[in-house]
């Protein structure tokens, strides 16, 4: 009994020596900072101090590195970490400095980490160690550039370039559906043919504003035809009709009246595919040309029987060729001349030949040119007030061409390096490991420079207006 009372109180001794030198092994060193944090570019040398404290005597102190590895699975080789204390042996109580310098030299980006071991005969203190790597600032501030100058050249072409693209496809588009439209009238093709000459011809004279009108001119006249193409290809087979009868009636045909109707007609199928008229009007214009043709052909041969049968009258026939030559330089479109014309026809129609009864009312003849011939009022326009003039000058105008320059090279400069100082501080300066993802973090700030500009753009068009 009494030995075993001896083996437990020996026991209980050897476990005490045993923890208390434990305590004092995982005491003797205390370090402050307890965690070595560094951040810095590809290339650079980092140096952080530790300030180490020993609660009991130390001797051969030293340090140990170990790799430190990325997530990435890169690594910061142990050769390239150097470790340097200021003592070898410190006294209890006694203050030393330990000084790691991480060479960064062709280490890649990302956030690293490991341990650092300080050891001594006596003792083993770990540090946790975190090194943050990024590339140099030179490759993001080239690539936002990169950015900047891609949106610049993407504005200049939208700005400058697309609109004289925009007017050659339109162009080209309008060629094509002329080439593949074979019933296109002559008159709507030589419409918009000679449109789009003078759009090439304003393109070669850099006059955008000009070209683009004409080009909407011709497109307005191809629509007018696709629109209303049954209505104009009716209207162009009235014209020949009234075209053949005038070559094929028995009246002469080399008088100021009817080269009046001919050059009307010309002048309705000029007008078609100007827009000027809907096709109703035009119609209309026609209708009006083929009473004048008829009332022409009534008159001359009513004057040509008169004629004859007058021929003992030389008196008669002489007022008959008086009437004959007012018909042959008549007005078309004075339709008031043409009916008073006839009524003199009609009273010297009764002094050849004995007036009839007089006819019912339901049976009283049609008098040709009746009704037609309304002149239309003149329009008056409006006095518009006048304007007192601007006094210019060429100083003047100098000193408004410096403040516009001026002016947009300021606001321009200045959103132009407030966005990339901003971009540079974002998506640069807050990434401790900028370039660890790659194309992720180069992409960005690619985008960025995008974007710079679009905003540029966008804010100085709005001042702009």
């Amino acid at each position: 009994m009494r030995h075993t009372w001896l083996l437990c109180l020996l026991g209980l001794g050897v476990c005490w020596l045993l923890l208390a030198s434990s305590a004092q092994a995982q005491g003797g060193l205390t370090a402050t900072p307890a965690r070595i944090s560094a951040a810095g570019v590809t290339g650079e040398r980092l140096t952080r101090t530790t300030v180490i404290r020993a609660t009991m005597p130390i001797t051969g102190l030293q340090g140990l590195a170990t790799d430190l590895i990325s997530d990435q699975g890169q690594a910061i080789p142990a050769p390239q970490i150097t470790i340097q204390t200021s003592a070898t042996q410190v006294v209890a109580g006694q203050v030393l400095t330990v000084t790691t310098t991480f060479d960064l030299g062709s280490i890649a980006s990302g956030a690293y980490q490991g341990e650092l071991l300080l050891t001594s005969a006596n003792d083993v203190l770990s540090l946790p160690v975190t090194v943050q790597v990024k590339h140099p600032w030179g490759w993001a501030l080239a690539v936002l550039l990169l950015g900047i100058a891609g949106g610049g050249v993407l504005t200049y072409y939208r700005q400058q370039v697309r609109p004289y693209d925009d007017i050659l496809i339109r162009a080209g588009r309008l060629r094509s559906q002329l080439r593949n439209d074979p019933e296109l009238l002559p008159s709507f093709r030589q419409q918009i043919e000679r449109q789009l000459i003078d759009v090439e011809a304003a393109l070669q004279g850099a006059d955008l504003e000009q070209a683009n009108s004409q080009l909407r001119t011709a497109e307005a006249i191809w629509l007018r035809w696709r629109r209303d193409r049954t209505n104009w290809h009716a209207q162009a087979t009235f014209i020949k009709e009234l075209e053949q009868r005038i070559a094929s009636a028995s009246m002469p045909t080399d008088t100021a009246y009817i080269h009046t109707v001919q050059q009307n007609l010309k002048d309705a199928t000029r007008d078609a595919p100007l827009g000027t008229q809907e096709p109703d009007t035009v119609a209309g214009r026609l209708k009006a040309q083929q009473e004048a043709i008829a009332d022409y052909q009534a008159i001359f041969e009513e004057i040509d029987s008169l004629l004859t049968q007058s021929r003992h009258d030389p008196s008669l026939q002489q007022r008959l060729r008086a009437l004959e030559t007012r018909l042959f330089t008549l007005d078309p479109s004075d339709a008031a001349n043409r009916s008073l014309l006839q009524t003199e026809l009609a009273n010297l129609a009764t002094e050849v030949v004995p007036p009839a009864p007089a006819p019912d009312a339901t049976d009283a003849p049609f008098v040709l040119g009746g009704g037609r011939g309304v002149q239309p009022g003149i329009f008056a326009m409006p006095t518009m007030p006048s304007v007192a003039p601007v006094a210019t000058s060429e100083a003047q105008a100098q000193h408004a061409s410096g403040r516009r320059v001026g002016e947009l090279w300021l606001s321009s400069g200045f959103l132009l390096v407030l966005l990339a100082l901003v971009g540079l501080g974002q998506l640069y300066g807050n990434n401790a490991t900028f370039g660890a993802n790659l194309w992720t973090d180069y992409a960005t700030l690619l985008a960025w420079g995008f974007g710079i500009e679009a905003s540029r753009s966008a804010i100085t068009g709005l001042g702009g207006k």
